[in-house]
């Protein structure tokens, strides 16, 4: 049975970290690549052509000018801010005409993903993979939920 157990939570790690170090995606016939603090944008269509793309933050509704560099199809967005929701307003020109595609994308998060855990009563670290609990004891009563 333990030796089971170990088969899934290996499994279960691999799974994960596939996931979450995902760096591109698929969205309708765009790739959306995370290449450091850039985001490269290409069409599955080689007749297909980015032309141009105006983004704006979702969230603060402020319009940002970032430098780009392009070629037929993929345009590169440079120096893109961290931890952003980008809404993408991309000028596509599919041979006959000129359409615009809205997209959202979201940017890479600049977070060192270290999560420190702490606990105001002890628990068991035995399991722990990486992080150890820190047992505050009775320390911050008034701000911690039991």
């Amino acid at each position: 049975m333990k030796k089971y157990t170990i088969l899934i939570s290996a499994f279960f790690i691999l799974c994960t970290n596939f996931i979450v170090a995902q760096n591109t995606f698929k969205d309708g016939n765009l790739w959306v690549s995370y290449e450091g603090s850039s985001i490269k944008l290409q069409t599955d269509d080689k007749k297909t052509v980015l032309i141009s793309a105006s983004l704006k933050d979702v969230i603060s509704k402020q319009e940002l000018h970032l430098e780009t560099k392009h070629s037929n199809n993929y345009l590169n967005l440079l120096n893109v801010p961290s931890g952003r929701i980008l809404e993408a307003s991309l000028k596509i020109f599919d041979g006959n005409d000129t359409l615009t595609s809205v997209k959202r994308i979201a940017t890479i998060s600049s977070s060192t993903g270290n999560i420190k855990v702490y606990f105001n009563h002890p628990v068991e670290t035995t399991a722990a993979q990486s992080q150890v609990a820190i047992n505050l004891a009775d320390h911050l009563d008034d701000t911690l939920i039991n």
